[in-house]
């Protein structure tokens, strides 16, 4: 297959900038395990994440919501009421796992479903 373009993306993802991001975490996602949508033909992960994009293989949206949910904070209280920051990014969080689970075709959960409903998952506002 011959190169992807920009443009290519561009009917899908008009912005520049968000193509970028959306591609590297995608790439990301290929990169950990993630299923492809598209022949790899020898391509690397960017390139086939640029390819998906491109042919509408992977949804957009979804990539954009799981990218936002790792550029934040999480702010936990510890027992004594102290806050302690963590980046989202430091575990798989529950958008990551359902859009694998969705590309590799499985309903299964991965882990259990009562850690969504933990307290350190639940904001606590005085």
């Amino acid at each position: 297959m011959a190169r992807i373009t920009v443009e290519d993306c561009a009917e899908v993802v008009p912005s520049r900038f968000e193509l970028v991001a959306l591609a590297a975490q995608r790439a990301k996602l290929i990169s950990s395990g993630g299923e492809i949508a598209v022949d790899r033909d020898n391509d690397k992960d960017a390139v086939v994440s640029l390819r998906e994009i491109a042919g509408r293989k992977v949804d957009v949206n979804q990539l954009r919501e799981l990218l936002i949910q790792n550029c934040q904070e999480k702010v936990r209280l510890d027992e004594y009421g102290v806050e302690e920051v963590s980046q989202a990014g430091e575990e798989i969080s529950e958008a990551a796992e359902d859009l694998m689970r969705e590309m590799q075709g499985s309903s299964a959960p991965l882990e259990d479903d009562d850690s969504m409903y933990s307290e350190e998952n639940v904001d606590f506002e005085d």
